[in-house]
């Protein structure tokens, strides 16, 4: 996913918070405030543009705090948690109070003159109503930015899922895994020391999330310095998204190679394994609910991935794997052994996969 991609998708984000934001404004003056007797006083003319003008000034503020999101908050994630919270805290709720006043200005000048509306401004901010549209937009707020948080760390559909219920029993999936792992982990984070080494993590990390948006992939989770990410089997072979995540990955990791070598002195290197079937997938219950998947399938794979240091290679793939991606032109599948796997009697057909230069 391209640079452009990522922001289309972030302003496709807060275009979507923003008009929940709008409607969360407008459903509250409607059900909360026409009745209440400050409300009342106002001109029938007026109340009649309440809605309205409230739900705009609520785009307003929902764009005011997601262009902040967009410029501003990515780059105070550098300060501590305290200073991030208190300037991200302080400007959303300058963005609201400012917005409560644009509101109240705009809807007594229809019918009073300016300057006895700015006399009137502080009792408004003392009155009832500002504080209840307040509390009611920074909670509203906090729960939309709950939400985006919630959507980063569990895409919308996980989510969607777990609110249906969808894993309250057993479920089996026919799934097509890849486990991406960074090669000599161990010599660089004794080299690097452990900050240096997680800040090289994350950054690799940050660029095979684009390829995760590119290919539709779905992850499963981080285990140190390993990512597995996983697809409907069905998908995965039509479009053999799995073996074109991985080489584009790698080619991610190529175009920075000149940036991580100022910084770390290192170029990484990722070796991966995909491996299909059938798994069960099920919720466990803890101290938090979590979706997990159960099955011969993924350690096959994980024993797969450790073949990679074996047989010196950045690739394996199962002979499922093999059978859809030789169909496509772009890749080399060359058979590396047969083996019997821990834990399994049968041997196990692994290949390795190279791309063919364009």
């Amino acid at each position: 996913m391209t640079n452009v991609e990522i922001l289309y998708h972030k302003i496709i984000t807060i275009l979507i918070l923003s008009a929940l934001y709008t409607a969360g404004i407008g459903l509250f003056f409607y059900v909360k405030l026409l009745g209440t007797e400050e409300i009342l006083l106002i001109k029938q003319s007026s109340r009649f543009v309440i809605v309205p003008l409230s739900m705009a000034i609520g785009f307003v503020i929902s764009l005011v705090i997601g262009i902040a999101e967009l410029v501003l908050f990515e780059k105070w994630t550098k300060y501590s948690f305290l200073k991030f919270v208190l300037y991200k805290y302080s400007l959303i709720v300058a963005t609201i109070i400012l917005g409560e006043i644009c509101l109240f200005v705009l809807l007594e000048n229809r019918s009073v003159p300016i300057e006895k509306v700015f006399n009137d401004l502080p009792n408004f901010i003392k009155s009832d109503t500002f504080i209840a549209i307040f509390i009611y937009l920074l909670v509203f707020s906090i729960a939309l930015n709950m939400w985006e948080a919630a959507t980063e760390y569990l895409e919308p559909a996980a989510i969607l899922d777990s609110l249906v219920g969808r894993y309250k029993q057993p479920q089996e999936e026919d799934l097509t895994f890849i486990f991406i792992d960074l090669k000599s982990s161990t010599r660089l984070a004794e080299k690097l020391g452990h900050k240096a080494y997680s800040q090289l993590v994350d950054e690799c990390f940050a660029l095979l999330t684009n390829c995760l948006y590119q290919h539709k992939a779905n992850l499963y989770q981080f285990v140190g310095d390993e990512a597995v990410l996983f697809w409907q089997r069905d998908f995965a072979s039509k479009t053999a998204a799995p073996i074109h995540l991985y080489f584009d990955f790698c080619r991610a990791i190529e175009s920075k190679k000149e940036e991580f070598m100022e910084k770390y002195g290192e170029i990484p290197h990722f070796r991966a394994a995909i491996h299909e079937g059938t798994v069960t997938a099920t919720v466990i219950k803890s101290m938090k609910k979590c979706i997990v998947y159960h099955g011969d399938v993924l350690n096959t794979c994980a024993r797969i991935m450790g073949l990679c240091s074996q047989y010196n290679v950045d690739i394996l793939v199962s002979a499922n794997i093999k059978n859809w991606t030789s169909t496509h032109k772009k890749y080399e599948i060359t058979l590396a052994d047969k083996v019997i796997l821990r834990g399994r009697e049968q041997e196990t057909e692994v290949y390795t996969v190279r791309q063919l230069a364009k």
